[in-house]
């Protein structure tokens, strides 16, 4: 009889003690599997976010959250501003002050931002032609296809847009509102706009968006009910996204901080704070991590080490009917192999049921699927782990055999 059907036969004879390690096991690999891809899953923001701009200027609320919203399109709908800033801020230079005070320019380039609409969870984004024209530190943003949207109804998309819908220029598509996180947005009929362009890739988020003038933008916040919780009507944005000039971070954070009802807040420190907060968050799991697998080998080392009494005495007896020193251990291998692949199924499993609860659990803590994605394929170091300790407990009995000789061994388990 060969060695994996001995195997087989004795995992199926002894399936009180199979399906106790098999649960063991499949636990320890499905809750470290959800834990290891929601750590990668955590970290996958920061190869999404743009770097671009000095600062944003948005509706009071905390710098991550900013960030967020502004440059890596995900998070919840942002509060608005009055369009009327963005207007003050680019005649900055040109005229004074009621109170008297200098009126000094304070940037070299702004950037508005009004969210609008969604086209299958991708976010519809009215801005203005300074979106092409941004100077360092931005990427390069500049059409791939056609030409930047007009003054009616047309829609730029971004490069993972136009690849993943397979959406050409000229066509047409219906965009459902989106301008406030409770609010609700059926009274809005579904905007048409006729894609005129398709920006280049930029390994980044702004390849997830839609973009179109503000003046579209603003048709479907005066179609939204938003428009009656703002005193500004449809003339407002949510984020502006400013270039500055030299040392001109702190006059423009008491221009705008003091005076009006936005707050700026400086990129890098928003990502700095982003980066401390996900850290600490990150070695945490990590420990969780660590500390889970370690249990979980020893829960199977000690359920292997209750049995090893029973397998010694097998080993003894296939050694004494002729079995040699190799089919032995292939046999143990066969047998870590059996288990290893049945507890990462029953991992796997587990993994597929409740990673995707899990993940809407966590809501905007960690990004949206748009924007991020998690394949079950990535915790594969968690299986080859898994494998290796089921491979090294299955060995036990085995080790302890090679201390005595067949004959000896079964002499030892009979108290002769």
């Amino acid at each position: 009889m060969k060695p994996r059907k001995i195997i087989w036969l004795d995992l199926s004879r002894h399936w009180g003690i199979t399906t106790m390690t098999l649960i063991t096991l499949g636990l320890t690999i499905g809750s470290a599997g959800i834990l290891f891809r929601l750590s990668r899953l955590a970290q996958a923001r920061f190869k999404t976010i743009v770097n671009a701009g000095d600062a944003i200027i948005g509706y009071k609320s905390s710098d991550v959250q900013m960030l967020l919203g502004a440059l890596n399109l995900e998070g919840p709908y942002p509060g608005f501003l009055p369009f009327r800033l963005y207007g003050t801020l680019l005649n900055q230079g040109r005229s004074a002050y009621q109170d008297g005070n200098e009126n000094v320019r304070l940037h070299r380039q702004i950037v508005p931002f009004l969210f609008c609409g969604k086209y299958h969870d991708f976010r519809l984004i009215g801005t203005t032609a300074a979106f092409l024209n941004q100077p360092w530190p931005s990427p390069t943003v500049k059409l791939n296809q056609g030409k930047w949207v007009g003054s009616g109804e047309e829609v730029v998309l971004g490069a993972f847009v136009a690849k993943k819908e397979n959406l050409k220029i000229g066509q047409e598509i219906l965009v459902s509102g989106w301008t406030s996180n409770i609010l609700s947005e059926q009274s809005i009929i579904p905007l048409k706009l006729k894609i005129s362009g398709v920006l280049n890739p930029m390994d980044n988020a702004w390849d997830r968006g839609l973009y179109a003038e503000i003046v579209s933008a603003q048709k479907i916040i005066d179609a939204s009910p938003v428009k009656a919780q703002t005193i500004w009507g449809k003339d407002v944005l949510n984020f502006m996204l400013v270039y500055l000039q030299p040392n001109a971070d702190v006059p423009l954070k008491t221009l705008i901080n003091e005076r009006t009802v936005a707050q700026v807040v400086s990129v890098h420190d928003a990502k700095q704070s982003l980066e401390n907060l996900t850290a600490s968050g990150h070695v945490l799991g990590k420990l969780v991590l660590l500390v889970e697998v370690l249990l979980g080998a020893l829960s199977i080392g000690g359920l292997m080490l209750g049995r090893s009494e029973t397998k010694i005495k097998q080993l003894a007896i296939l050694k004494a009917m002729g079995f040699q020193s190799l089919e032995l251990r292939i046999m143990i291998l066969w047998e870590g192999l059996f288990l290893s692949i049945g507890a990462i199924f029953f991992g796997i499993c587990l993994d597929c049921l409740f990673f995707p609860i899990i993940r809407e659990f966590f809501g905007d803590q960690l990004p949206s699927k748009t924007s991020a994605s998690s394949y079950l394929w990535e915790s594969w170091p968690i299986d080859l782990f898994a494998i290796i300790i089921t491979m090294i407990t299955c060995s036990i009995p085995y080790l302890r055999f090679q201390f005595f000789t067949s004959r000896e061994s079964l002499q030892n388990l009979s108290g002769n």
